[in-house]
């Protein structure tokens, strides 16, 4: 922070340890036209404001409305900025900021957020039900390939007991062990899931005992 200098008086030469000398002034603004200069103000730069109530709760002062406003605004354009850097989107910079809008542009461009936000999300949220409908999809296609390798294995083990049993009752008047009706009744039940890979040692585990 500079030093302070009284209106109109020759201000000393700065030495290399000190800063620019600043200028105390108190502004008397009326309320319809303090947007307009506090903007002017902020865009030259070079005005420093001094809070002259710092007794005062933030949530008791005049333009807290405003400022919270502004806040918001400033959030939304944070998430929408991490969302275009997470996907890689290459952005725009100018290197000049924009000037303060006026009170009637702060409605639409509050609108505008809203409406990019609200947007963004419902993408997220669309791409994550996406996502998780393949996952589910892909393990039951696998389910299905795996399930589809069991029963054909089956059918054909089947196929060799039967005609191992034509065989030997050629061979034979009467087989010891009449296994045919079983066979016709036999009815497999058969329960199939998938598994993360650090499930399966446990699931294995838990089979064996």
């Amino acid at each position: 922070m500079g030093d302070y200098v009284t209106p109109g008086e020759e201000p000393p030469q700065p030495g290399i340890y000190r800063s620019e000398q600043m200028c105390l002034a108190q502004l008397y603004l009326q309320s319809d036209a303090s947007y307009q200069c506090v903007a002017e103000l902020g865009e030259l730069g070079l005005v420093q404001f001094r809070d002259l109530n710092p007794d005062v709760s933030s949530f008791q002062r005049k333009y807290v409305n405003e400022v919270r406003r502004c806040d918001e605004m400033e959030r939304k354009l944070r998430y929408l900025e991490r969302e275009i850097k997470k996907d890689q989107i290459p952005m725009l910079d100018t290197g000049e900021n924009p000037d303060a809008p006026l009170p009637r542009e702060m409605i639409d461009l509050e609108a505008t957020f809203e409406k990019l936000e609200n947007e963004l999300r419902e993408v997220n949220k669309n791409e994550e039900t996406l996502k998780k409908n393949f996952s589910e999809l892909t393990e039951l296609k696998h389910i299905l390939r795996k399930t589809q390798t069991f029963f054909e294995e089956v059918d054909h083990d089947r196929w060799r007991i039967r005609e191992g049993q034509r065989v030997r009752s050629i061979e034979e008047e009467e087989p010891l062990i009449d296994i045919g009706g079983d066979m016709d009744d036999t009815r497999l039940s058969v329960q199939a899931a998938m598994l993360r890979l650090g499930l399966v040692d446990s699931a294995e585990q838990a089979t064996i005992h």
